[in-house]
């Protein structure tokens, strides 16, 4: 069993990481991926909320995913931020 706790507080650190040094970062979204039967989701979040977003991905669909990305607009250009295997 996941440690709810722990994982916000993981997940925050990690989305603060990928987001250190960005300005006027917008439309931020998480593309869940799941390779085994290809389903796709997103899951659309806030620069205030993204941390906890990516918590309640991460306690809420245990298992289902194996990869969640992190997009957002940047300067303007749609980047890939951040990246997380999930095994």
């Amino acid at each position: 069993m996941l440690n709810e706790a722990e994982v916000k507080y993981n997940a925050r650190s990690l989305v603060s990481t990928w987001l250190d040094g960005k300005k006027d970062v917008r439309g931020l979204c998480f593309k869940l991926t799941n390779d085994s039967d290809g389903s796709k989701d997103t899951v659309g979040c806030t620069i205030n909320n993204c941390g906890d977003e990516l918590a309640r991905v991460l306690l809420t669909n245990n298992g289902v995913y194996n990869l969640v990305e992190l997009y957002g607009t940047v300067g303007g250009e749609r980047k890939l931020l951040g990246s997380l295997d999930i095994k």
